[in-house]
Order: structure tokens, then sequence, then C-alpha cells
């Protein structure tokens, strides 16, 4: 495994890790929000196993682990302007150009998975297919987000702590981090935000440490940027072959409304242009009245089951094997349970 730091045209350092044949064919894997790439770790590994011949590339997205943020003075004081989805797509599609690399599946999850939605959409040409893990179709009104993440950790929690100081939010805040305005921001991540209840807790301990050190500057930015996304009408237009995985106790992006909407779109894709797509389940429970994931697999099962996780995309990257007839193998969980909208 080799890590890796390069200067993108993007105006980003990126600092990435590569796994896997370097004359394979290459995987752009892209963590989520507040996440790095040690996310797609033990993913990674799997993956590796079984299938040999492919490379492998999970970088920092842009504000987030070792990659830097962009600097211009007035992204500060409006950071939305610096971490919007377009933003992480050309930042990706730079990383793409540095390394020589002409087309790519992209392997996204949560916000990586929004900037697959954006590649593809957008630059077909370099796209070979996309695999979305914990994705929605829209993300506009999501109340994990605009609640708990933006009202009330960001625009009060936080921001009290700033302004405490005689610090201006947001720009004051811009190369800040949880850890520089709160000394038990890891334990409260842990407990409220970085939480996987199969998953090993040690693993969830040191993705917590790293994302208490994401800058604030992506924090807010990508809070207030993503809230605008709802690609909704935009999906019904993509023809790059799809692979979603989603779980059962999913919060963030659960079966109503998030999975359903997403399955509509692609499947009215399927209708108007022909779209090559299968939708996968993990987990057996269903989300809890509480909302909150507790029993089974949730939003970051790809931290619980990465063996799992890189079979399924194994095999959807397999040669000559199309998204829809891989969806049938009896291996595969079935998707009875969801339909699409009317």
């Amino acid at each position: 495994m080799k890590e890796l730091t390069i200067s993108l045209s993007t105006g980003i350092s990126a600092s990435f890790t590569e796994l896997g044949d370097p004359d394979g064919q290459p995987v752009l894997l892209l963590h989520g929000y507040t996440d790095t790439r040690r996310s797609f770790s033990a993913t990674m590994q799997q993956l590796r196993q079984l299938r040999p011949d492919l490379r492998l590339i999970a970088p920092d997205l842009r504000g987030h682990g070792a990659s830097s943020s962009h600097s211009a003075a007035a992204h500060r004081e409006h950071p939305e302007r610096a971490f919007r989805i377009e933003d992480f797509a050309a930042d990706a599609l730079a990383l793409l150009d540095a390394l020589g690399i002409e087309r790519a599946h992209i392997v996204g999850h949560s916000l990586g998975s929004f900037v697959a939605q954006e590649l593809a959409l957008t630059h077909p040409a370099r796209i070979g297919q996309i695999v979305l893990i914990g994705s929605s179709a829209k993300i506009a009104g999501n109340p994990v987000i605009s609640e708990l993440v933006l009202a009330q950790l960001l625009e009060v929690q936080w921001r009290n702590a700033l302004e405490a100081r005689g610090l201006a939010y947001p720009q004051d805040a811009y190369e800040l981090t949880p850890r520089d305005l709160d000394p038990d921001a890891e334990a409260w991540l842990l407990a409220n935000w970085v939480q996987e209840p199969l998953a090993d807790r040690e693993l969830l301990a040191s993705i917590a440490a790293e994302t208490a050190s994401v800058r604030l500057g992506a924090w807010i930015g990508v809070a207030r940027a993503v809230l605008g996304m709802d690609n909704r009408e935009r999906l019904r237009d993509l023809s790059i072959p799809t692979l979603v995985l989603w779980s059962t106790q999913d919060a963030i992006c659960p079966e109503h409304p998030d999975q359903l909407a997403l399955i509509n779109a692609l499947e009215q894709a399927s209708q108007r242009v022909g779209l090559d797509y299968a939708f996968e389940r993990f987990g057996d429970k269903p989300l809890p009245p509480s909302g909150q994931t507790e029993d089974d697999l949730g939003h970051n099962f790809l931290w619980a089951i990465p063996e799992r996780v890189a079979q399924s995309i194994a095999a959807f990257l397999a040669p000559k094997r199309s998204a829809r007839h891989d969806a049938q193998r009896p291996d595969r969980r079935s998707t009875d349970k969801l339909s699409p909208e009317p």
C-alpha cells in the first residue's frame, strides 16, 4: 500500500492511498462527510484479494484528512463556496488527470456517492461504472444535516465556543478543528456522530480521532452546500451502470424517503435511457421508531462488513457482467421490500 500526496490543478494538495495492480483497472474510492480515506481501508484490502487486477485509489477529500482546503480569503466567510459537490468532482477529475488515468470506476460512500453521481452525470466519458453506498437522490431538507449538524452542532455548540473566544463565525473557524474548540470533541463525536453499532470499537475510535481533526471550514462548507442538492430529475438521464448499496437502519438516508426516491429515479433512467442498475440491501431489521440506528447495519455499514461490501463491488465490476443481471444472483440480497414511488 502506497501513501502519496500530489498537487492538483484545482489548487488542492491531495493525499491518497493506492493499492493493487498499478497497471490495473482504476477504481477511485471516495469517502463520506467528515471521514477520511480510512473509511475504505478494510474494504480496499478485501478488494485486493478478490480482484488483484484492480488499481485502487482512495483520496482524502479536500478539507478532510491530510488533503488541503482551498484557501481563498472569500471562502472563509462563505465556506460553502469551496465545498460544493462540483468542487469535489473537479478534484477527482484532476487527480485522475495527474495520475494519467483516462477512465475509472467510482465507488462513493455518502458525500462520496454524491460526487460519484456528479461525475457520472457531467463527465460520463471518464467514468466506467459507479457504486453508491449510503446514498440518496436528494439531501435538500435532510433533517440530520440541517438540524443535528448545521443548526445544533455548528451554528450553536461550536459557534458559541468560537465567539466566546472573541472570534468571528465562520471566517475565524475555517482552519480550526473540533478539537481546537472542544477538548472533549472526540468523545462527543464518538457518542453522537461516528456511529455504526456492529463495527469494531477500536476502528470507530480511530475514525473519531480523525474526524475531530477535520477542519471546520469543511464541516460548515459541506453542510451548507449539500443541503441544496436535489438530483431526482438529473438522475433520470443517468447512463452509467450503477450499483446502489444501502442498509435497513440507515438513519441519514433511510428507506423512506431517500432510498425510494433514488430507486425511482434510477428506474426512470432505465426506461428513458436504458440505464443498467442494481439495488442491494444489507441488514434485516428496519429503522426503529426512534429513527436511530440501534442494532443492525446503519449508514456507515462498510465499517462493519467490509468483506461483504467488497464482494458486492468486485462482482459488479467484473468484466462483461451487467448490473441488472448480477443483481439476480441468488447470493445477493433481493430488493423485494423496495418498490419505485408512483
